[in-house]
């Protein structure tokens, strides 16, 4: 098996992987099922109410939602960004948007969530970073390939690591 292949392999597993977990912590991870379908259509008005309720209590729910939902979406951005570089980066925004659009709608749907506008707004500003990530990286390698490389090094390491806290997580919380 060539060098090349190896490295495709190694990427397309960081995407499978990547889609695996964030299917699960979309539609499972929280365990939150809903007796009725809830919604949230004006904009800011779930961030602003998390940050004016800040207290020692919440502080972690508020971190982890806000900066929860664009660190997720960040490698939806870099690997679209690797298959769509020749494309506008309007239009990958906006495939970025509409794909949050579907989650959202897809979690009121099934009540295993509520349809936030706020969340398909951090998860589009995540996965517009996560273009402009890809973006520097090939300005760094000047190589597409070399970029697909190195995110299939950072998918499977932060995927080892997800592994490995969850691993402790259940030892120590048993």
């Amino acid at each position: 098996m060539s060098k090349d292949r190896i490295w495709r392999s190694i990427f397309n597993i960081g995407i499978l992987l990547y889609v695996l977990v964030l299917l699960i912590i979309l539609f499972r991870g929280f365990n939150q099922r809903m007796d009725e379908r809830a919604y949230s259509i004006i904009p800011f008005k779930t961030i602003y109410n998390y940050m004016s309720a800040i207290d020692k209590r919440t502080i972690r729910f508020v971190v982890d939602n806000i900066i929860g939902n664009i660190v997720l979406f960040v490698p939806f951005g870099m690997y679209l960004e690797s298959f769509r570089y020749e494309s506008k980066l309007i239009g990958k925004v906006y495939i970025i948007l509409i794909s949050s659009c579907i989650v959202e709608s897809i979690q009121v749907i099934f009540k295993v969530g509520i349809f936030d506008i706020d969340d398909i707004l951090l998860n589009t500003i995540g996965g517009t970073i996560g273009i402009v990530v890809y973006k520097c990286l090939f300005k760094l390698f000047n190589n597409h390939e070399k970029v697909k490389n190195t995110l299939a090094i950072i998918s499977l390491s932060v995927f080892m690591v997800l592994i490995c806290s969850i691993c402790l997580m259940n030892i120590m919380y048993r």
